[in-house]
């Protein structure tokens, strides 16, 4: 024992580098190992659900996976064939895996598919926004979110969108976190999502006796449309090496971005808390299920008390509509619907899908260099970004004005600026959830 420690004080340069390489080593194994029996116990639901009988004449359920494989640095196939495609293919279901190789083929091939039971995307925000883009220029995009719901599996970089449908395993490992939105998919539970209808205006000027263009098709967002300051540093580090590290990153970022201004007017309608004006065509549908109801159950009892003229008369007073008081009554209100304008000068601006059928607009305040520098740190440190001023609304027009930015985001897609009209879209498509 004494000639071992001898041994490790002479070579103690050797002895911390292995021990150092020891202890990595193992943490590595460690994380295999846990990651090992993870797959395997996701592995054995899967099996389990494509062990179940199916009813006679049905077939297994047809999945068109759309992967793009440069997303999360070109590791997103990896992910894919490790953490989720395993899960799929036992579960029971037909996979068909088509790689996008251009900009925008997802948003095609979304645009085209037929013959399916499930479109999955396996990609980043980018991948999804042009498939869902794809699937509502569709003509027959009011048949089409009903019959192809969507299925997220995030292997990007950033995943926004994947991190608001998995909220409560946002924080886990990535193996679990890609995992569970495969299971999504193979449990076959869906709920709707809104989404930001984008219309930019087409500005280039027209040639005299040229064919008039035809009008741009709209974009769809699930995240939001991002301009400013801060959007400029988070492509800055994109770009950056990870080994570098996320602090150094971070703070190389902010230092490199120039300073921007958007200077812009902003077109908004309010959200209303809920007015006569506002609930009217809501009023009519719920009376029209109302009076089919009441036709279905007056047709019943008269079938059930075909010569009881009594009792149609009892329950005829017990089935009325009671009536409102007058604290109930909805009240018009003269600002529901009525466009405001306000102009902006400001370090940022975001506006982005609330929910609910809502926009939030996030305006930043005009941020000097060091202020910029200590709101980008606190905002790298977890804590929650700093705002001059908020508002709802349901559609927004945003008019910028020339010496601001060149460049936005939607869902960290990057666009010329142009003037761009905004409008939420409640409930518009569905997605597996946990």
């Amino acid at each position: 024992m004494a000639k071992v420690v001898k041994t490790l004080r002479t070579h103690w340069k050797k002895s911390t580098f292995a021990a150092i390489l020891g202890y990595y080593g193992l943490d590595y194994a460690y994380d295999r190992h846990k990651t090992f029996l993870l797959m395997r116990d996701y592995s054995q639901q899967a099996l389990a659900h494509g062990r179940r009988k199916l009813p006679d004449g049905a077939k297994n359920k047809h999945i068109t996976l759309l992967l793009n494989p440069t997303a999360g640095n070109r590791k997103s196939k990896a992910r894919l064939e490790k953490y989720a495609e395993p899960l799929l293919h036992l579960s029971g279901f037909l996979v068909n895996i088509v790689k996008t190789e251009r900009i925008d083929e997802a948003r095609d091939l979304a645009g085209i598919i037929e013959r399916t039971n499930v479109i999955a995307v396996a990609g980043g925000d980018g991948t999804v926004f042009e498939t869902i883009t794809g699937l509502l220029r569709r003509e027959d995009a009011e048949e089409a979110v009903l019959r192809y719901p969507v299925g997220i599996i995030p292997v990007g970089t950033e995943n926004q969108f994947g991190k608001q449908l998995l909220k409560s395993f946002r924080n886990d490992p990535e193996p679990k976190f890609i995992a569970e939105a495969a299971m999504a998919i193979v449990n076959h539970r869906m709920r709707p999502a809104d989404v930001m209808e984008i219309k930019i205006a087409d500005t280039d000027k027209q040639d005299e006796g040229e064919e008039p263009k035809a009008p741009r098709k709209p974009f769809y967002s699930l995240v939001g449309v991002n301009l400013g300051q801060y959007r400029e540093a988070k492509k800055i580090k994109e770009e950056m090496p990870s080994f570098f590290g996320q602090l150094f990153t971070s703070f190389w970022s902010l230092l490199r971005v120039q300073p921007l201004i958007v200077k812009a007017q902003l077109n908004y309608i309010p959200t209303c808390s809920g007015c006569a004006k506002c609930k009217k065509e809501e009023e009519e549908k719920l009376e029209q299920s109302r009076a089919k109801a009441a036709a279905e159950k007056k047709q019943t009892e008269e079938t059930k008390y075909p010569q009881s003229s009594i009792w149609s008369r009892i329950t005829s007073i017990f089935s009325r509509s009671p009536v409102l008081a007058d604290s109930d009554v909805l009240v018009e209100n003269p600002d529901c619907g009525v466009q405001k304008s306000i102009c902006i000068e400001s370090s940022e601006l975001n506006v982005m899908v609330a929910g609910g059928g809502k926009l939030k607009v996030e305006i930043g305040g005009r941020l000097g260099r060091t202020d910029f520098m200590i709101e980008g740190l606190r905002r790298h440190r977890g804590e929650s970004p700093n705002y001059k001023m908020t508002l709802e609304c349901k559609e927004i027009e945003i008019c910028p004005v020339e010496g601001g930015p060149e460049y936005f985001s939607i869902d960290n897609e990057e666009f010329e600026v142009k003037r761009v009209k905004l409008k939420a879209i409640k409930d518009r498509v569905y997605f597996f959830v946990p």
